[in-house]
């Protein structure tokens, strides 16, 4: 008699529906496995042996067969401990049929029969109810991600006997409940505003920045005050609402980087990489590829510090995924998909002593100022919508006791602007990310807002990407301002955070 089990498999962020079946029959005793397995999997021949037997269920002196189907589709991981070790028992007349029915099983075996987390089991429980399962049986440490599938009786195993003992009906394991507030207050932030003096140009770029979800470049000389305004970014931007929890807390599962106990991410990522990072760890591959840096930093931010130091591979790599939300990996095995709709923020030095526009400390030549800007492409720096020059504070304001707005205070306003956005688009979409025919609705110009335009077109030689990101951070700052349409003032501060006219006078040309 053939007995059925069911788990799943991931690609990406999707699942798919694994049969796992089990066999016993006559012949040379031995257990085989098959149905295009990865090693891992094939590994899994002596883990569940010797998790049932120290179970105190001794195998049978037969031949096992386990075949996990599609046969087609390669399978990997270790998720398939549990469910080999159920269809095992179940064939050996331990488990009624029954207790198995519309459910499913995901997690690792130790040789001790206990049960040991997994990646991946929130995307896993999804599908899972996407194709009509009822019941989840998940690693305990997984139980809080697995729970976020509504719908879905979600049960943590903390071992094989455990296991056993609950579907005999011995010992009843108790379901998992979803408790999931998106309503609680902001956590406490290491970084706030208020301890930032001065800057009032930088503070302003940040908050249209965070608002519209617009990527943003600083420079400015060492010690100005870069890196400290864009690790205060995370305390001014909006939240996120339950369908990016979910798809954010997807990636994080799925790259084992969910907080133990905590199924969901309540705030936005911000993802800062040391310079040395390679293109690889910033696209993501291996053997069966996942996401790499970009896609961690989905919703949120990917934060590059001294930015003409990355290797220039892994900073052209930025290119494709800046546009498309979306990082593809190609393999022999096949295509693989991950979202990457983020927020690029950068920080760098005006030239490689990081002392000019000051001629009387800066010793750089045109020629190597030149050079060190030119590590940022055109193509690249094309996509930035925002650039502010960091100056360094003043002495008086450094010390002044004069109270700066806080993180709260901001965050706020970019909260209001964010529900402006969503309204106007009838979904979670930000104005950083609007469409060509968007634009057309969204961003009309009266006739001065026109004129400006067009002069500006030819002083800042705006490329086409060039004039609609304009568009789309003028429209920001009117939803900052709960204006309906684009005015004047709106247009020419968007234009002032042009990047063109600010390298060019540190290029030297």
């Amino acid at each position: 008699m053939v007995c059925v089990v069911y788990s799943a498999l991931l690609h990406c962020l999707t699942g798919q529906i694994v049969q796992v079946e089990a066999d016993i029959s006559d012949g040379m005793p031995g257990m085989e496995l098959v149905g295009f397995l990865g090693s891992e999997v094939k590994e899994a021949r002596e883990r569940v042996r010797m998790a049932i037997k120290n179970c105190g269920f001794p195998m049978p002196l037969r031949r096992i067969t386990l075949n996990l189907s599609p046969a087609n589709i390669r399978k990997y991981g270790t998720g398939f401990d549990l469910p080999m070790a159920v269809a095992i028992l179940q064939a050996m007349g331990q488990i009624p049929q029954e207790a198995t029915e519309k459910a499913v099983f995901f997690g690792e075996l130790n040789l001790s029969g206990a049960v040991t987390s997994i990646n991946g089991v929130l995307p896993l429980a999804l599908c899972a109810k996407k194709a009509g399962f009822q019941r989840c049986f998940v690693p305990a440490a997984n139980a809080a991600e697995a729970v976020l599938a509504e719908d879905m009786e979600v049960y943590p195993v903390s071992s094989l006997h455990t296991l056993m003992n609950h579907l005999t009906g011995t010992e009843r394991i108790h379901c998992c409940k979803q408790d999931v507030d998106l309503s609680s207050k902001s956590p406490a932030y290491e970084y706030d505003l208020k301890y930032v003096q001065g800057q009032p140009i930088a503070r302003r770029g940040l908050e249209i920045a965070a608002a519209g979800l617009h990527n943003i470049v600083m420079i400015g000389e060492p010690g100005a005050g870069k890196s400290m305004l864009s690790k205060c970014l995370p305390s001014i931007l909006p939240p996120l609402n339950t369908e990016e929890c979910l798809e954010v807390s997807s990636i994080y599962s799925v790259a084992g980087q969910l907080q133990e106990g905590c199924g969901l991410m309540r705030e936005r990522p911000f993802v800062s990489p040391h310079h040395t990072v390679t293109e690889v760890a910033m696209t993501g591959g291996g053997i069966y590829p996942r996401g790499g840096l970009i896609a961690l930093a989905h919703k949120g931010v990917l934060f590059l510090d001294e930015m003409p130091e990355f290797k220039r591979d892994a900073l052209e790599c930025l290119r494709q995924p800046l546009e498309d939300r979306e990082i593809r990996i190609n393999r022999s095995s096949g295509s693989y998909t991950y979202p990457a709709d983020f927020m690029l923020v950068g920080a760098m030095n005006p030239c490689p002593c990081g002392a000019y526009p000051d001629r009387k400390r800066c010793n750089c030549t045109s020629t190597q100022r030149r050079r060190y800007l030119e590590r940022l492409s055109k193509p690249l720096m094309d996509r930035i919508d925002i650039c502010i020059e960091v100056r360094n504070v003043a002495y008086e304001e450094l010390i002044s006791d004069k109270r700066q707005e806080d993180s709260e205070t901001v965050r706020k306003r970019v909260a209001n602007a964010q529900e402006i956005q969503f309204a106007r688009f009838k979904r979670a979409q930000f104005n950083a990310r609007m469409s060509r025919e968007q634009i057309e609705t969204y961003c009309r110009l009266d006739g001065g807002c026109e004129k400006i335009m067009e002069r500006s077109f030819e002083t800042y030689r705006l490329s086409a990407r060039g004039y609609y990101r304009v568009l789309k951070v003028a429209r920001t700052i009117a939803d900052l301002d709960g204006e309906d349409t684009i005015r004047e003032a709106h247009l020419i501060e968007a234009l002032h955070f042009r990047y063109a006219d600010l390298l060019a006078e540190w290029k030297g040309v």
